[in-house]
């Protein structure tokens, strides 16, 4: 779709940038923003609910290491901790706000906190991104082919060992 009658809007693929290089760094800023806001929540939680803070701590921990695996070559379990990271807080805050966390039940009902719905709204934006990541396009299935080792669940060595051998 483009804003001009009678031209084609031009997509990442198109212009050559791999989608994937264009989510990484916007999934990256989005990791450091909830570990951010967990930090800003972090000190008033902790003395009132300790396990809570530890949780915290527990997610901010979370990620930096996913962000920092975003940043290596092949970050396909990065992926997957990035979803794991941004739909834990996300489910944790829909509990602590409905049916409340054992022992720390004063949030219940305090759904319009500020700080907690900016952490919703980036942990939704986060995992949309990082599930976008991990789903293949359709089209990217057909420029690849169903033949592409990927699918096939051999490793690149299996397939440069088997050119090498005369088999495939």
């Amino acid at each position: 779709m483009s804003w001009f009658p009678g031209r084609e809007a031009d997509i990442p693929e198109d212009l050559g940038i791999p989608v994937e290089t264009l989510l990484r760094p916007a999934a990256i800023v989005g990791l450091l923003s909830i570990a951010l806001i967990h930090f800003l929540d972090l000190f008033s939680t902790i003395q009132s609910h300790a396990y809570v803070g530890v949780l915290y701590l527990v997610l901010i921990a979370g990620c930096l290491v996913a962000a920092g695996g975003l940043v290596g070559r092949k970050p396909w379990r990065a992926w997957m901790l990035t979803t794991a990271v941004a739909a834990a807080p996300f489910l944790g805050y829909i509990v602590s706000r409905s049916v409340g966390l054992p022992g720390a039940t004063d949030d219940i009902g305090n759904w319009t906190q500020p700080l907690g719905l900016a952490a919703l709204f980036v942990e939704f934006l986060v995992m949309g991104i990082s599930l976008r990541a991990l789903v293949p396009v359709r089209r990217q299935l057909r420029l690849l082919g169903a033949d592409d080792h990927r699918f096939r669940g051999s490793t690149h060595r299996e397939e440069r060992a088997s050119r090498s051998v005369g088999v495939g």
